[in-house]
């Protein structure tokens, strides 16, 4: 899918050993995000997964007082792959 170079955004999530791999092999302009541990190569760190929503909420601006500006389309985009987050976790 990302050799075709057809994206708007790219965001990679993980709270896995192998996580560091993947950063390593999105472009430079992509979004990592390492969940629990610290990692060096991801672009932010998260100290657990109940920050992961809260942090995805943020970004499409759903959360009150973010004052993050975002382009329509990634946050049409964020906030679809957050419902799916949020109905993936009620199915637990």
């Amino acid at each position: 899918m990302l050799s075709n170079k057809r994206y708007d955004f790219v965001i990679a999530m993980g709270d896995d050993t192998t996580d560091d791999d993947m950063f390593q092999a999105l472009p430079l302009n992509a979004v990592t995000v390492k969940v629990g541990s610290i990692s060096e190569i991801a672009n932010y760190n998260l100290p657990s997964q109940t920050d992961v929503l809260p942090f995805l909420q943020a970004i499409i601006g759903r959360q009150k007082g973010s004052g993050i500006n975002t382009n329509s389309t990634v946050k049409k985009r964020l906030a679809s792959a957050l419902d799916f987050f949020k109905d993936l976790l009620k199915t637990k």
